[in-house]
């Protein structure tokens, strides 16, 4: 079990509307387009993941990603697959689909940011840390 443990900052521009995708980027700023962004400011990218991480992510098994903000904490699960690059430097895209690019951490995932709860997108809206775990299963 290998697993990446970083952080990210909410964004008052979040709207986590996008229903295929979900994005965590290094950028500090976003626009109004975003709408699959659902952190900032990460402290990694793609190419920033573990040796570890990457390798697992590279078998083609279940790897999921945890997002938790002040006590909430929202899962979200997917598969790798052996053509992963990993190689982006700002950021990480997480997908129900089964495209690949230098982004992609996973495909064929579960939710996407639309899948998110309101609730917690109002959270992500008001900026603070979030701690965000990747890893397999």
């Amino acid at each position: 079990m290998e697993r990446d443990i970083f952080t990210a900052r909410g964004h008052p521009l979040i709207t986590s509307r996008h229903r295929s995708t979900l994005e965590i980027t290094r950028d500090r700023r976003m626009g109004t387009g975003g709408d699959c962004i659902v952190a900032v400011s990460s402290s990694k990218g793609c190419r920033d993941l573990s040796g570890g991480v990457k390798s697992a992510i590279r078998e083609g098994g279940e790897i999921y990603l945890l997002l938790e903000v002040r006590g909430w904490t929202e899962e979200v699960k997917g598969v790798g697959h052996p053509d992963l690059e990993l190689s982006h430097p700002r950021e990480m895209v997480f997908r129900k689909s089964d495209f690949l690019s230098p982004r992609t951490v996973f495909i064929r995932s579960n939710r996407a940011a639309s899948d998110l709860p309101r609730d917690f997108v109002s959270l992500l809206a008001e900026g603070p840390e979030v701690r965000v775990t990747l890893g397999s299963a």
